[in-house]
């Protein structure tokens, strides 16, 4: 099933008023010192989170990764994941989110199967 949903996988349309990157910069602009995220103990403003997602997307950018271009990331749940998620939203890039459990033979299968150009580890 993963991979027939894959396989119909598309980068988010051009227009943009309804991504989830363009909402977290509005609510970046309307509260930008509201609490975006608050996970064991850190928290972060909307300001900041959008900051962070914005210095994300200004990497892979720089790293040549393109709208439409499959990446993989292999993180552990925290606030740095989320915005890594809305940097490639914001892009236009798929993400193919891996369980941080898999190892070895089972998780070069997925990176390989979802044809990503580039792997996110943190």
């Amino acid at each position: 099933m993963l991979l027939k949903l894959k396989k119909g996988m598309k980068p988010r349309p051009q227009e943009t008023k309804d991504c989830f990157g363009a909402r977290v910069e509005e609510t970046a602009r309307k509260h930008p010192n509201a609490c975006a995220i608050l996970f064991e103990g850190r928290d972060i403003s909307w300001r900041d989170f959008n900051a962070m997602a914005n210095r994300y997307a200004h990497y892979l950018s720089d790293k040549g990764i393109k709208r439409g271009d499959a990446v993989s990331v292999f993180m552990e749940n925290r606030i740095e994941y989320m915005a890594m998620l809305v940097a490639m939203n914001k892009l236009g890039v798929v993400g193919a989110l891996l369980n941080t459990n898999l190892t070895g033979r089972s998780l070069a299968h997925c990176i390989q199967v979802a044809k990503s150009v580039a792997c996110i580890v943190g």
